[in-house]
């Protein structure tokens, strides 16, 4: 311990990971789960199936997107009801958001979404493993057209558990998966606004990448259900100058544990 919280060693195929506090070392496990079995899906006869009629091999679909990228765009979009939804958020949020332009138009980024919430884990994950998984993965199933819930391995229980921390968990469960990253920022400045917190806090908050999307949802939900607080600048004026991920983390738990305490 370091006063605060307890520092762990994890031992992982990976190296050895240093890990900053109980609940961060809960979120480690749910992630290294959802490495384990996405390995094992990638590797299962459903999944190289689903690909091959696709007429795609799980190596093919990342070269074939740089060599003839308007055909593979034209085989693997589908769906496009939330696309024109998202245009004016994706427009003021250029550059702001983890996901990029490649992705969201080949439907990666929704698959992306998809599989983080099957695996309960955060689909803006900066946990290299689990990066490099949902990477893999989301191109494929949007190449081949795959349905999440059938070719995938399941970790039971742990679908839609993304946030669990929140009275509204369901709720903001599911617009983590249905909602792009630059709709999530756009529905956490209006509810800080709401709130009262300066215009320049709010941009400040949202610029800091070491939080996640998902990391700003949580905690815009976590403030709001406590209803109208005094000095809120105060408190996020501090959130917004975090310089790490684990301070990150830290200030998300912490404003949880309040919501919950209150």
């Amino acid at each position: 311990s370091d006063g605060y919280v307890r520092i762990y060693t994890v031992e992982t195929p990976w190296g050895d990971l240093i890990v900053h506090g109980d609940h961060r070392l809960q979120t480690r496990f749910k992630e290294l789960a959802a490495v384990d079995a996405m390995e094992r899906t990638s590797n299962s006869k459903e999944f190289s199936d689903g690909l091959v009629k696709a007429g795609l091999q799980p190596v093919e679909f990342a070269g074939k997107l740089v060599t003839d990228p308007v055909d593979t765009v034209k085989n693997t979009v589908s769906g496009v009801g939330n696309l024109f939804n998202s245009i004016g958020s994706g427009i003021r949020n250029h550059g702001k958001t983890p996901e990029n332009a490649v992705q969201s138009v080949t439907g990666a980024a929704k698959q992306r979404r998809l599989i983080a919430y099957n695996y309960g884990v955060d689909p803006y994950s900066q946990f290299p493993p689990l990066k490099q998984k949902l990477d893999q993965m989301s191109d494929a199933a949007a190449a081949g057209g795959l349905v999440v819930t059938g070719a995938f391995i399941a970790i039971p229980g742990a679908a839609g558990t993304i946030i669990s921390n929140v009275s509204t968990a369901d709720n903001l469960n599911d617009m983590v998966r249905d909602y792009s990253a630059a709709q999530l920022m756009d529905a956490n400045r209006k509810a800080m606004a709401q709130m009262g917190v300066s215009s320049a806090l709010i941009e400040e908050l949202l610029a800091n990448t070491n939080y996640t999307p998902v990391d700003m949802t949580a905690m815009t939900a976590a403030l709001g259900s406590m209803g109208r607080l005094q000095n809120l600048d105060a408190l996020l004026g501090l959130a917004a100058t975090v310089k790490s991920r684990d301070d990150a983390e830290f200030m998300r738990w912490r404003i949880e544990l309040m919501a919950a305490y209150q």
